[in-house]
């Protein structure tokens, strides 16, 4: 079956064997995954990546580092080993809109890699090496909230209190609430608990439990609009107008009731 498949999808198949092995414990029995894989294929830094999380879970820190270190190293030292191919300018505007969208993944990879290097450093004590690494990770990136709080904490631990304040304070600050902006209160009250300054310890705390209530009542009026049927045949209209060639049922069916409505969200899902 595999000779049917095109190169990328040949990749992906080897790759999710080589989770159904790791996940089975069979990883080491069913030969090296790497380099059944395509010369530039981007499974290989995932492989990679997902060996130096297994060797985190069974204590191998030491080496879990290194190949984190090395994954986590710049473009050219790190990921261009993998990806030979995607590095190269590319004519058409399709190419180019993919190669975008590839060296997106790319980045994005290296950010979760930096930011489980930082916060494997921190837990060894090597805050100021992990505060060079938080450094790396892309501040508009998936991860950019999350090497933020990190950063403070490498700072404090570097005993820069005023730094890692100012770090959190600026994370408090964000419109919008990620499980990083809500931590920050309750880093920047221990903060200021080590700094002596207790008042304002609890005033941070105060402020993070009406930040805390505000978004449990966001949370409740959103999945009250998800549970809506109208919200739902909404979602499917739209992704109608994408697949025409996708039949939906009406929304006298989707309304009718709750059995329809999970139907749809199946056929959406799959």
């Amino acid at each position: 079956a595999q000779s049917y498949l095109d190169i990328d999808s040949q990749d992906q198949r080897i790759y999710l064997l080589a989770q159904l092995a790791s996940q089975q414990g069979l990883g080491s029995q069913q030969g090296n995954w790497q380099q059944q894989l395509s010369t530039d294929s981007i499974y290989r830094y995932y492989l990679s990546y997902n060996q130096a999380l297994a060797n985190l879970q069974l204590g191998d820190t030491e080496q879990a580092i290194a190949q984190l270190n090395q994954l986590g190293s710049a473009p050219e030292v790190g990921l261009a080993q993998f990806l030979p191919k995607w590095l190269k300018p590319l004519a058409d505007a399709d190419s180019e809109e993919q190669f975008d969208a590839q060296q997106q993944e790319i980045l994005a990879i290296q950010d979760r890699v930096n930011l489980t290097l930082g916060y494997t450093l921190l837990q060894q004590g090597q805050s100021h090496e992990a505060y060079e690494v938080f450094a790396r990770i892309r501040r508009l990136g998936l991860d950019g909230d999350a090497a933020l709080l990190g950063y403070g904490w490498a700072a404090l631990k570097g005993e820069e209190l005023q730094i890692a304040l100012g770090i959190w304070q600026s994370l408090m600050a964000l419109p919008e609430h990620s499980e990083y902006s809500l931590e920050a209160y309750l880093a920047a009250a221990y903060a200021y608990e080590k700094g002596f300054a207790p008042r304002q310890s609890v005033a941070t705390l105060q402020q993070g439990l009406q930040r805390f209530r505000l978004v449990l009542t966001d949370l409740s009026q959103t999945s009250q609009t998800v549970k809506h049927s109208d919200f739902i045949q909404a979602l499917a209209q739209g992704f109608s107008a994408d697949n025409p060639s996708v039949g939906l049922p009406s929304s006298a069916d989707v309304s009718a009731d709750t059995a329809n409505t999970q139907s749809l969200l199946s056929r959406l899902v799959h």
